[in-house]
């Protein structure tokens, strides 16, 4: 199923964003698999204070193209700009710094973790060779805008202790934690 058709891609522009240039922008983005055309074709653009949703069956694509978005996939064909500035995600990891970030609906925080730790997970500072403890709580501090005082409360809770939309709540501040804010993509439905 092509994305571009109208029941597959749900739009909701904010009208000051109309005016904006395309924060991010996918034009003629087309994927394949063995026996499978998952993306036609697909334009895709996001502007600044809008809201997307993407719907459709399951195999309509939706998955693919935010894998693509996110360097999980490689498209085959089509162009994606962001900024205006042509980019090829080579990896989740470099779509992050780029600056681009999926929320899944499944929540992926690890529970033996405090919530400091999970928002600082693979970028904690270090002293020594090791974790530098009251730079990292203070550093969650920040992200959360807590006063410092409240950081032990808030942040040395474990996911374990937090209810499930607390969880989603503190899935989406490792993004903060990584520099330019961008607009989050998700929950995406199950594949």
């Amino acid at each position: 199923m092509d994305l571009t058709e109208p029941d597959s891609v749900t739009t909701v522009p904010a009208t000051s964003a109309m005016s904006q240039p395309p924060l991010l922008e996918m034009r003629a983005i087309t994927k394949s698999f063995p026996g499978v055309q998952a993306l036609d074709a697909v334009d895709f653009s996001l502007r600044s204070g809008e809201i997307h949703a993407l719907l459709g069956e399951n195999g309509a694509g939706k998955s693919t193209l935010i894998k693509v978005l996110t360097g999980v996939e490689r498209q085959d064909r089509g162009v994606i700009e962001l900024d205006g500035r042509e980019i090829l995600a080579k990896s989740p990891h470099h779509a992050q710094t780029l600056g681009i970030s999926t929320v899944y609906q499944e929540v992926n925080l690890c529970p033996n973790l405090s919530i400091a730790e999970n928002i600082l997970i693979g970028r904690e500072p270090r002293f020594a060779g090791s974790i530098d403890w009251r730079r990292l709580n203070a550093r969650a501090a920040q992200i959360l805008e807590c006063p410092s005082g409240t950081v032990k409360s808030r942040c040395h809770r474990g996911r374990a202790r937090l209810q499930r939309g607390q969880q989603h709540l503190y899935r989406l501040q490792p993004r903060a934690s990584r520099g330019r804010a961008r607009p989050e993509l998700g929950p995406l439905s199950r594949r």
